[in-house]
């Protein structure tokens, strides 16, 4: 996941500094994914679904490539950028095998159901939102709904009824206030 709020020159280093093969994108950030000169793959995710269809004809014809993959455990399984403190993005790279002990470990704390839904507040770029409250919360089966805006987290509350909220001390400081 990438700051959607990035400039393109931002995206472009992103891209450049991890040498990145393809970029999955939403049309809100399509003109900026679209002007940049990376010769990675841009795919759109409004396209998801011929993806999908391309795949399964591929299947039915009886290519079998990606069927017998083994997925190597220490291998880079997501790379999250942050700018920390200094301002300049740096690469954070999470294995297969940080990503599962995290779920794990998110699971023994907390306890959801496929009953449960959560309210996302934060940017999934963020690597605790993008752990806890996204891919734990999808392994354990719960549902997810995504804030419009800090503007509109009241109403959200409303319309979505989370039975779970995942914030910083930052985001529970603004709501006390």
């Amino acid at each position: 996941p990438v700051d959607k709020d990035l400039r393109e020159d931002e995206i472009d280093y992103l891209l450049r500094d991890s040498g990145a093969a393809a970029i999955v994108y939403s049309s809100e950030v399509e003109e900026k994914i679209l002007k940049n000169k990376s010769d990675c793959i841009k795919m759109s995710m409004d396209n998801m679904g011929a993806y999908l269809d391309e795949g399964n004809a591929l299947l039915k014809q009886g290519d079998l490539s990606y069927l017998h993959h083994r997925i190597d455990p220490y291998a880079l399984g997501i790379l999250l950028y942050t700018s920390g403190t200094t301002g300049v993005a740096k690469g954070v790279m999470l294995s297969q095998y940080n990503i599962c002990s995290n779920i794990v470990n998110v699971c023994r704390m907390v306890h959801v159901s496929s009953e449960d839904r959560v309210l996302s507040v934060l940017p999934l770029h963020h690597t605790y939102e993008c752990m806890a409250g996204f891919l734990s919360i999808l392994f354990l089966g719960g549902s997810i709904a995504y804030n419009r805006s800090l503007k509109k987290l009241q109403a959200d509350f409303l319309t979505f009824r989370p039975t779970i909220f995942i914030a910083v001390p930052l985001i529970l400081e603004s709501l006390r206030k």
